[in-house]
């Protein structure tokens, strides 16, 4: 193959024959010396320039002998050791037979034959020994991984065929034959095991919601399989604690037939609500550890009631109400402090309990000291949120009572009466009040407002989260969470120290920020009051115990304020093992639904934490936590019998073949045992043949010497 154009090359030899019939004329005209010599040099040393000009390629062909290799599976799954028709014993003497037939086989054919042995279930294991190293103990069984199990592969080796020897049955890993299809070399089956599988009723998955409102009413979607030869009538028993909750009898026809229960019941009682689901078992059942399930569903208040305070009318008052009363589940109090009195009377705020206290402009000046020592008593008595917005009449004498409470102390370093932007930080970006758009807080251009009251926090619990533009200790916006130490009681709090909110509203009526203040306070006021709960993550897995290899699911809502978390990649769950191993899972939000699910394959026996995080701009937003148990494997008696489809369909994708254990000697006889030749095919240039470049230099330095030699330029 030429890689340079013909007409360079014609023009190359042109030039060149003209240069050289007027040098060498010249030479032979004159009858000097070694002028045939020199010609004769000259055109070799073109020759071979003009060969690596041209770029010439030329194909090589390699050839390379290799031997074949045999790779044999036995099945170490616990399934395999529970067929009634084939004890333990027996499977291991037909596994030794299995060997025997390939060995003589391959010493009729070839004695390069190269045999390895291998025990597989959950993992693979090379073997030495099938009485010593097959023990029938592996909790699961990955059926596909042998497929990749390539890696004791010598280079001059290759697979003549893989022999599998096995019931079938795939309880973890792929479940793809595909890729069977794609590696090249056949698998020969060996399939074992009664036809017929061992009763077993096992509820797979019951599907509820995480969390929902008292009084709502909910639907838990039990999904139960059932395998072996029967037809029966079972009883599938939803139960809260002691409580019967509903009854439904179905009829189970076993083949591997899934059926799924509806419960419909209502949610009366706040808190976490834990349900069983029951699934009455079989006489001839051996494994009856699969037909319970347990889940919890939280159930939050369907309605709050919301104090509020206004010790003095002023513009920010009727924002606040409107605010609070577009809200449905708010039950608001309005007291105003007059000069007459209280416009709605001041003894029903005092003998009722309210899940939101907003001061709005209080205490004011025409309030008693006696009346905030009151609040705080009244506060003590139960986990109330407490709000806080400043106004022109609230009385600064009062003010530090208040202040405590809200985890705040004055500052000395006055900077009140400062105008400028709110400027949200960073604590405000992590806070569950702004999820969804804590991105967008910088983006935010909001009009000045003056700070009326210099604050700071005093304690951990309460961040600033919002100051005025220029100043570095004030703060505009707090948040947090204020513990009692005697009481263990918590309490959301906030506090808004400019009394200016109207204008951050008003002024923004024309542009987008607007909605952005009335969102802002909508959702502060939420917060507040504990419309989502104590969490904003509701998340539980199907069960909290499993067999080894068994499927583990896990689903669950998130109820931020504006649930905007849409992405693949930003909802995950990381499972922590005993030693301090981590592996994530990713969960996937599916939006028919509003859930969030994901799943996996249990691991090995033992006790397991997990934590879901949720990220938003490459930050931890927020995180709940919990734990399971997987328990020793019992899955793999779930199906106890010889899946011969699944063999027959694998083998016939690779180009290999099946054999049923009674003519389990037979698959020597499909092994193809002879050496191989690979043929391999590959080009070389020329131009990089390197002894073409020591020919151009010695015929160069050939031709020097000579012209020295006879005084030729």
């Amino acid at each position: 193959m030429l890689s340079l154009s013909p007409w360079f090359l014609t023009l190359f030899v042109v030039v060149f024959t003209i240069v050289s019939v007027l040098s060498y004329t010249k030479m032979h005209a004159a009858n000097r010396k070694g002028w045939r010599v020199l010609l004769t040099l000259r055109l070799l040393l073109f020759s071979v320039v003009l060969l690596i000009f041209a770029d010439i390629t030329l194909p090589h062909i390699t050839k390379l002998k290799k031997l074949p290799q045999v790779s044999i599976y036995f099945d170490n799954s616990v399934s395999a050791a529970h067929h009634p028709s084939l004890s333990p014993d027996a499977l291991k003497n037909g596994y030794v037979e299995i060997i025997s037939a390939i060995e003589e086989q391959a010493a009729d054919i070839n004695n390069d034959v190269q045999i390895k042995l291998y025990s597989f279930g959950s993992e693979i294991r090379e073997l030495q020994s099938i009485s010593e190293d097959i023990d029938f103990t592996e909790p699961s069984t990955d059926l596909y991984s042998i497929m990749d199990n390539d890696s004791y592969l010598a280079a001059d080796r290759y697979v003549a065929g893989v022999v599998l020897i096995t019931d079938g049955q795939i309880t973890s890993g792929s479940e793809s034959s595909k890729i069977v299809s794609e590696k090249g070399f056949p698998v020969h089956i060996v399939g074992f095991g009664d036809k017929t599988p061992i009763v077993d009723i096992h509820l797979e998955n019951v599907d509820a919601p995480t969390v929902a409102v008292r009084g709502d009413q909910v639907t838990a979607t039990a999904m139960i399989s059932a395998v072996g030869n029967f037809r029966e009538n079972v009883h599938v028993t939803l139960r809260k604690g002691s409580d019967v909750l509903g009854t439904k009898t179905i009829k189970l026809t076993g083949q591997g037939s899934l059926r799924t229960v509806r419960f419909q019941f209502q949610l009366n009682e706040l808190g976490e609500n834990m349900f069983n689901v029951q699934v009455s078992s079989l006489r001839r059942e051996t494994n009856i550890k699969n037909n319970r399930s347990s889940f919890k569903i939280t159930a939050l208040n369907d309605r709050f009631r919301v104090a509020l305070i206004t010790g003095a009318v002023s513009p920010n008052s009727g924002l606040i109400k409107r605010i609070l009363e577009s809200e449905k589940r708010f039950s608001v109090d309005h007291y105003v402090k007059t000069k007459s009195g209280w416009s709605k009377s001041i003894a029903m705020f005092w003998r009722t309990d309210y899940d939101l206290v907003i001061l709005d402009n209080a205490p004011s000046k025409n309030m008693s000291g006696r009346w905030v020592e009151d609040l705080v008593r009244k506060l003590d008595r139960k986990e109330t949120s407490l709000a806080f917005i400043t106004g022109s009449s609230v009385e600064e004498k009062l003010l530090p009572q208040v202040l405590s409470i809200l985890g705040l102390q004055v500052l000395f370093t006055k900077t009140a009466q400062v105008k400028g932007k709110p400027h949200f930080n960073q604590d405000a970006m992590l806070h569950p009040l702004f999820s969804g758009f804590s991105s967008k807080l910088n983006e935010i251009s909001l009009p000045p407002i003056t700070l009326s009251i210099s604050v700071e926090p005093n304690t951990k619990s309460v961040k600033t989260v919002a100051i005025i533009e220029g100043t570095t200790e004030s703060a505009l916006l707090t948040l947090g969470v204020q513990k009692k130490s005697k009481t263990n009681m918590s309490r959301r709090v906030a506090a808004f120290l400019s009394s200016e909110l109207w204008s951050l509203y008003y002024k923004t009526l024309r542009f987008s920020d607007q909605q952005f203040v009335q969102l802002w306070w909508k959702r502060l006021f939420n917060w507040l009051a504990g419309t989502t709960g104590k969490e904003t993550l509701y998340f539980r897995l199907n069960k909290t115990s499993y067999q080894q290899g068994e499927p583990v699911y896990v689903n669950g809502t998130i109820l931020s304020l504006e649930n905007s978390y849409k992405r693949k990649d930003q909802v995950t769950m990381t499972v922590t093992d005993k030693d301090g191993m981590k592996e994530s899972v990713y969960l996937s939000y599916f939006e028919d639904e509003n859930q969030w699910k994901g799943g996996f394959h249990a691991f090995q026996p033992g006790e397991y934490h997990y934590a879901i995080s949720v990220l938003e701009s490459e930050s931890e937003q927020q995180m709940t936590s919990g734990a399971f148990t997987v328990e020793e494997s019992q899955v793999e008696l779930n199906r106890v019998y010889l899946a011969r489809q699944t063999l027959e369909t694998l083998s016939e994708k690779s180009g290999g073949s099946y054999h049923s254990w009674l003519r389990r000697e037979d698959v020597a006889n499909k092994l193809e045992l002879n050496p191989r030749e690979d043929v391999l095919f590959s080009t070389r240039k020329i131009s990089h043949w390197i002894p073409l470049s020591i020919v151009v230099l010695v015929l160069l330095t050939t031709e020097w010497i000579l012209r020295r030699k006879w005084g030729l330029q």
